[in-house]
């Protein structure tokens, strides 16, 4: 276990679970009747994940292409390892950019996922992550994803 992990209980466990599984559309009432504990305690419970930074956003998945940009492509890209978070950091500021993720070993070592409304928007926002010193190795067309609450969270 890395040296800053913060343990979690069993109640933090299943409250992280079902805010995962809809954060949206479930109440502190509604996982406090799950998981035998007051809405009070959930409450208090997600405020301290929060200050903790156990629970650093609330995400909402958006279908991009429904939503007018048909183009979503994952770069491959590669950066001095010494820099990957500097480089993460400069990039997620860059229009079009929509995640950043650092990968610690290989040589691909920073993907970025991009979106646009035409191809020639996806290609200006590539140039500019060139610019700001990335290689970009590779690129994919994104079709779909799909996300799930981590099982190890659900409560027995």
């Amino acid at each position: 276990m890395p040296n800053n992990s913060i343990p979690l209980d069993e109640t933090e466990r299943a409250i992280l679970y079902y805010l995962q599984n809809d954060a949206r559309n479930i109440t502190n009432a509604e996982i406090a009747d799950k998981i035998d504990v007051s809405a009070t305690t959930v409450g208090q419970r997600i405020n301290d994940l929060e200050d903790r930074g156990i629970i650093q956003n609330y995400h909402t998945m958006v279908d991009y292409e429904r939503g007018g940009f048909p183009h979503r492509i994952l770069l491959l890209c590669t950066v001095q390892p010494d820099n990957r978070a500097e480089a993460a950091d400069d990039v997620i500021d860059i229009d079009g950019v929509i995640s950043v993720r650092e990968l610690i070993t290989g040589e691909e070592n920073l993907h970025v996922e991009i979106i646009g409304h035409t191809r020639e928007e996806v290609v200006d926002t590539i140039s500019n992550i060139e610019q700001v010193g990335i290689e970009v190795v590779d690129s994919e067309i994104i079709k779909n994803e799909c996300r799930q609450p981590f099982d190890s969270l659900k409560p027995e």
